[in-house]
């Protein structure tokens, strides 16, 4: 399973549909296109930067007889993009004002948004339930039904 982060702008009660799931994961598309891969997901900094070199780096070896080299360089930076491309598109998110509200873990990005969802609606729910009043006006808690004293319902001593 992988791990993904939960990026959003505001805090609804219940998940933000508009909410952007980010895998924390090697992104083959990323290793593949590279610099277009980042412009396609907006992270206009690093695409550019990518871009330049996967042009420049061919452009200054090929001519003066590192073929080699320049396919290693262009190799390794394909690592590169593959490998820390999902952490530059998060940090893209988070310059335009975005937040990371969770990190899930699930098989697919589908299941870690329901996951979010879930979890962001059980927070807005009430932790305990409200006091009861109780003799003399005294607030009283209740009592959990799995007390040693009781069998399910039942009080199993009597209290005098």
């Amino acid at each position: 399973m992988a791990s993904y982060a939960i990026l959003s702008d505001r805090n609804a009660p219940g998940g933000d549909e508009t909410a952007r799931v980010i895998a924390d994961r090697f992104a083959w598309p990323a290793f593949a296109f590279g610099g277009f891969w980042l412009l396609w997901h907006r992270a206009w900094f690093a695409g550019a930067l990518v871009l330049i070199a996967d042009l420049t780096i061919p452009l200054l070896l090929y001519p003066g007889g590192y073929a080699g080299l320049a396919l290693a360089l262009d190799i390794a930076l394909a690592l590169i993009v593959g490998l820390e491309g999902n952490a530059w598109r998060l940090d893209a998110e988070e310059r335009r004002g975005r937040r990371i509200v969770d990190i899930v873990e699930a098989p697919d990005p589908d299941t870690a948004f329901e996951i979010y969802a879930y979890r962001a609606a059980a927070r807005a729910l009430p932790k305990t339930p409200p006091p009861l009043p109780g003799r003399n006006n005294q607030l009283v808690r209740p009592r959990p039904a799995s007390t040693p004293d009781m069998i399910g319902l039942v009080p199993s001593r009597r209290e005098g």
